[in-house]
């Protein structure tokens, strides 16, 4: 079976338990990602299945794992952090994030990873709510610290 964002959110099916076994969590701290640019904004990361074969070994493994990231990015507390200055917001924006399973990858939602399209100011409304797009202000950058912290929040951050 190969899950997605139906497994989490439902959409008219009969809602079902979901486990993550601690095998499971450890695979999700191992799992190499990337950030790439999406048609969408510029900072997007993604864990693909071909750079994690030596972790994984199908889609169907990954799609599971990519259920416990979800689940961990909505619900774990964020343990301590020396390497990075965590802010509210990166903690907010970790609550709201999508994750979706597309082929053979994992993925920030690439149209909504916040729960719509407007990607970037969602982004500015949690790190500077003061602040409109419109301003002379690098946004983009609070979205590529956002990337760097999930990445390492998710191995080895969460509690």
């Amino acid at each position: 079976m190969i899950y997605d964002s139906t497994h989490i959110y439902g959409y008219g099916q009969e809602l079902k338990r979901i486990s993550i076994t601690d095998q499971e969590i450890e695979k999700i701290k191992l799992l190499r990602s990337t950030v790439e640019k999406s048609s969408y904004y510029d900072y997007m990361l993604q864990w693909k299945l071909e750079d994690n074969l030596d972790i994984v070994k199908n889609t169907e493994e990954l799609s599971k794992l990519f259920l416990g990231m979800q689940f961990i990015a909505m619900l774990a507390e964020v343990g301590e952090i020396k390497s990075i200055d965590l802010k509210e917001h990166h903690v907010n924006l970790l609550r709201r994030l999508y994750l979706d399973m597309n082929d053979d990858m994992i993925t920030m939602c690439y149209k909504r990873p916040f729960g719509n399209s407007h990607v970037l100011g969602d982004v500015l409304e949690e790190t500077n709510p003061h602040i409109s797009l419109d301003d002379d202000y690098d946004y983009k950058n609070d979205l590529k610290n956002l990337c760097f912290f999930l990445m390492s929040f998710l191995k080895d951050l969460f509690i």
